[in-house]
């Protein structure tokens, strides 16, 4: 009896202890909510706190700080930021397509690829892109990013070369970072240098040779140095991948991106794109011969391991392209606005992404801020995205602009001061789209 006593009490007592241990413990958690987000940052016993903090006003104190803007659709902007570059994100037969088979499939495959996402529709896209790009096969991937990363990180190893562009896309730079993780050799020669892109090919002792390049720069808008890459693809036996992100359904009689523009499509391997840009949707690809499709499926972690593509998108980027390659009213549009915008500037953009260069970050900041109090959105780029000193405000023409909003915008970057004829690309528009009535004769995209 006496010892049932005593464990009954000692148990007794051990569970209050812990009870008021338990309520100790929350009554700090509470106090450590309570307390402001300034404190915590400041906090020396939470080590990433710390150092968040100060990463943070690093950031501010090089300009480089991001926020998310809000654009709601409701507000009396202009729209020169965004990569809707034929407006077919907005285009009434296209919405209606996603719209109708939302109801008619919902809004997902509900699995990857190689578990339950592989619908007859993504097969329908994939060869409306093979028609387009006049390759085997086609893959289709959840954005363009995801695809870059496939390509490089599936084919970099130990007998691996990869020649990178200097100002290629992010994407294209973590890919080349995944490969050479895997073993491949990274070299990144400077930007359409391709005298110097030789010199190294011919010291490279790896047996497999990739050469990757954007078909049009996403942050300067020149074009790359397609032909003269082609001519020393028949030396060297590399092969060549081209990312058209900012080219497809935009350059070439049918849209095929610079490539065609360029008459060198048999001489690429791999055409790397999006569904993001001029196509209005959401999504990447790449299409290429059967063999490297086939190596794709099995070894491309970002095809294997995401969720396919919705069915919604999916038929939404089908009758974009549909849409974009019926006939050529879009694409000569959206080059007349190039044109005339390059006119209004006093100078000759090489394409439909109008870089204006300013070079500080806080000034460039300042400028896009100016720009949408005055009714126009235009991003600012800012390191590490361009390198530094070349901050800028990067102006997206599309097919969706109005005349007068291409004029008010010209208008309202010359309040700023802005100058930009003694730093733009010069570019003969009829290289790339032959049909632009009057198009003015220039120079090969060559720099000032």
């Amino acid at each position: 009896f006496f010892f049932r006593v005593v464990s009954r009490r000692m148990c007794d007592d051990g569970m209050e202890r812990s009870s008021t241990g338990a309520n100790g413990r929350r009554m700090e958690a509470q106090e450590r909510r309570g307390r402001t987000e300034e404190e915590a940052t400041n906090d020396v016993s939470d080590p990433w706190r710390s150092w968040l903090d100060r990463r943070r006003k690093e950031d501010a104190r090089k300009g480089r700080l991001r926020s998310l803007a809000v654009l709601d659709g409701r507000m009396d902007v202009c729209e020169f930021g965004s990569n809707d570059a034929l407006g077919l994100s907005q285009h009434v037969e296209v919405k209606r397509e996603a719209s109708k088979t939302a109801w008619e499939r919902g809004m997902g495959p509900r699995g990857s690829a190689l578990v339950c996402g592989h619908t007859d529709l993504h097969v329908q896209l994939a060869q409306r892109l093979c028609r387009l790009t006049r390759d085997e096969r086609c893959l289709l991937f959840p954005t363009g990013y995801a695809a870059n990363l496939a390509v490089l990180s599936a084919l970099g190893d130990e007998g691996c070369h990869v020649f990178s562009d200097q100002l290629n896309h992010a994407s294209i730079v973590d890919a080349c970072r995944m490969a050479k993780r895997n073993g491949a050799h990274v070299s990144v020669y400077r930007h359409n240098d391709v005298q110097q892109l030789e010199r190294w090919m011919e010291r490279s002792e790896r047996p497999r040779k990739l050469v990757i390049t954007e078909g049009i720069f996403s942050m300067d808008g020149d074009f790359a140095e397609l032909k003269k890459l082609a001519a020393l693809k028949e030396k060297h036996k590399f092969w060549l991948a081209v990312d058209e992100a900012h080219a497809t359904l935009i350059c070439g009689k049918r849209g095929a991106g610079a490539t065609e523009a360029f008459g060198i499509e048999d001489a690429v391997d791999i055409h790397i794109g999006t569904l993001s840009k001029a196509i209005g949707c959401q999504g990447g690809f790449v299409t290429t011969h059967a063999q490297l499709y086939d190596f794709l499926v099995t070894h491309a972690r970002t095809h294997i391991y995401s969720t396919a593509l919705p069915a919604p998108i999916l038929s939404a980027a089908l009758m974009a392209i549909h849409i974009a390659t019926r006939d050529d009213v879009l694409r000569c549009k959206l080059w007349r606005n190039v044109r005339l915008f390059s006119e209004l500037m006093g100078c000759n953009f090489a394409s439909h992404i109008a870089p204006i260069l300013v070079g500080g970050e806080q000034e460039t900041l300042q400028m896009s801020e100016k720009l949408l109090k005055s009714g126009y959105h235009v991003t600012a780029i800012r390191p590490p995205t361009v390198p530094p000193g070349t901050s800028r405000l990067r102006v997206a023409i599309s097919a969706s602009h109005s005349e007068d909003q291409i004029k008010g915008i010209a208008t309202a970057l010359k309040q700023l001061g802005i100058d930009v004829g003694a730093s733009r690309f010069f570019f003969n528009y009829t290289r790339i789209f032959p049909e632009i009535e009057g198009a003015a004769a220039a120079p090969q995209a060559s720099k000032l």
